[in-house]
């Protein structure tokens, strides 16, 4: 599910906190895919800043699917997923 980093099942403010903690900290991610917000297939600082801007702003449409959606990411370039976190 993207958006989900931290795998609970729940989209929220701790996912964007939980990718920054991997990102610069010593975090772990169940599945990265579902931390590539933007789906450019990079997971980096662009993630989290654009669900902290969906989230509080207003900014940005929604993330890509799949969104709030237990799915496969539709297309062949992903940054992976080592844990599926969601059963479809």
């Amino acid at each position: 599910m993207r958006g989900d980093s931290n795998g609970d099942g729940v989209v929220n403010i701790a996912d964007p906190v939980r990718t920054l903690s991997y990102l610069f900290g010593s975090e772990t991610l169940p599945c990265h895919e579902s931390a590539d917000r933007n789906d450019d297939g990079q997971l980096n600082v662009a993630d989290p800043i654009y669900m902290l801007a969906w989230m509080f702003t207003g900014g940005s449409q929604p993330p890509p699917a799949p969104f709030l959606d237990c799915a496969e990411v539709p297309r062949s370039s992903s940054v992976g997923c080592a844990e599926w976190t969601c059963t479809p």
